[in-house]
C-alpha cells in the first residue's frame, strides 16, 4: 500500500498500526510524511511553537513566511510581498549583496537563502545558523517547505505544505493555450498548432527558461509538458530568428524584465505571443501554491 499524497511504500508496524479495524498512524511515518494533518493523530509528533527570528534573502521565502505569520526581520530589497507588512521590515542589501551593518541588531536566529538566488559567499558573511534551499520543481518546493518547518514550526507553513502536497497528489488538468492561466495580455493569438513555448525573461540579449527550472515545472503542472524546452543552462541566450514563426509561442514575463510596459515593441514581432504574470509563474511558495488552487 502506498501513501495517498506523497507516494510512501506503507509497511504495517512502521507506519501504521491496525486497532479495530482503523488505521493507527505511527510517529515514524507522521514524521517521514512531514506535516500535521490536524486530525489530533494519537502519534502526532508535531510541535508549533513558532518563535524564531529570520532574515529572509529570497523574495519567494519572504512573502510566503509573512503569509504564515513567521516573524521577518531582515529582507532584500527585492522583497516587495505583501506589501502591507513588508514596510518595517529592514532591508539588509539585495538578492545578490549584503551590508554587513545592516545585519547588526536583528539578533536573527535564522537567515533563509536560496541556491538559485543567491552568492556562495553569503554563507561566509552570515554569522547565524543558515537555510539554504534549492527549488527548481514543485515538487522540490514541497520537500524544501518540509524540510524548513521543521526548522520553524509554523503552524500556518504547516497548512500550506498540507495544501500542496495534497494539490500534486490530484491528477493534472490540462488547459488549450487559448485558457493559459497567468495571460495579462495576447499580443497575437496563435494561428495553428504551437510545438514550442519559449518564456521570456530578458532582452538585449534575448533570454529565456530551460524546462528544468520552476517555471518549466509549473509549465508542466499546467498542462503544457514538452513544450518548453530543455537547454544546456537554466536561463540560455537565444537568436530568436532560429524559431518558427508559426509554432513558436513567446510568453514575455512581466518580471525580472518589464515587457509588459514594451508591449507596442512587442507587437511588430511576427510571432504568437502574449504578456504573462511573471510573480505567478516564478514565485515559488504561496504565490505559486494560491495561482494553481485559483486554476486547477
Amino acid at each position: 500500500m502506498k501513501s495517498s499524497t506523497n507516494n510512501i511504500d506503507l509497511v504495517e508496524g512502521e507506519h501504521y498500526t491496525i486497532e479495530n479495524g482503523l488505521y493507527v498512524w505511527t510517529k515514524y511515518y507522521l514524521q517521514e510524511r512531514g506535516y500535521c494533518c490536524d486530525n489530533d493523530c494519537r502519534n502526532c509528533p508535531y510541535d508549533f511553537s513558532n518563535d524564531k527570528k529570520v532574515i529572509s534573502l529570497v523574495p519567494s521565502w519572504t512573502d510566503t513566511l509573512l503569509e504564515c505569520d513567521v516573524k521577518v526581520v531582515g529582507r532584500t530589497r527585492f522583497c516587495i510581498n505583501p506589501a502591507e507588512k513588508i514596510a518595517d521590515i529592514p532591508v539588509v542589501g539585495g538578492t545578490k549583496t549584503l551590508k554587513a551593518e545592516k545585519l547588526a541588531g536583528l539578533n536573527a536566529d535564522l537567515a533563509i537563502l536560496d541556491k538559485q538566488e543567491n552568492p556562495f559567499e553569503f554563507l561566509e558573511q552570515l554569522e547565524l545558523p543558515i537555510f539554504s534551499s534549492d527549488v527548481i520543481s514543485l515538487e522540490s518546493l514541497l520537500s524544501e517547505l518540509i524540510r524548513l518547518n521543521i526548522l520553524l514550526k509554523s503552524k500556518k507553513l504547516n497548512t500550506l505544505i498540507f495544501e500542496l502536497d495534497t494539490m500534486l497528489a490530484r491528477p493534472q488538468r490540462s488547459f488549450g493555450l487559448e485558457k493559459l492561466p497567468g495571460v495579462i495580455e495576447w499580443l497575437k493569438q496563435p494561428e495553428q498548432e504551437v510545438n514550442k513555448i519559449l518564456y521570456m525573461i530578458w532582452r538585449d540579449p534575448w533570454m529565456c527558461v530551460s524546462v528544468d527550472t520552476f517555471i518549466g515545472s509549473m509549465f508542466d503542472y499546467l498542462g503544457f509538458p514538452g513544450l518548453i524546452p530543455k537547454f544546456e543552462t537554466k536561463y540560455p541566450k537565444i537568436v530568436l530568428e532560429d524559431y518558427d514563426e508559426k509554432s513558436t509561442l513567446l510568453l514575455f514575463s512581466s518580471e525580472p524584465f518589464p515587457f509588459d510596459k514594451k508591449t507596442e515593441e512587442l507587437k511588430s514581432l511576427n510571432y504568437p505571443s502574449a504578456i504573462v504574470d511573471g510573480e505567478s509563474f516564478s514565485w515559488f511558495g504561496s504565490t505559486a501554491i494560491r495561482f494553481l488552487q485559483q486554476n486547477t
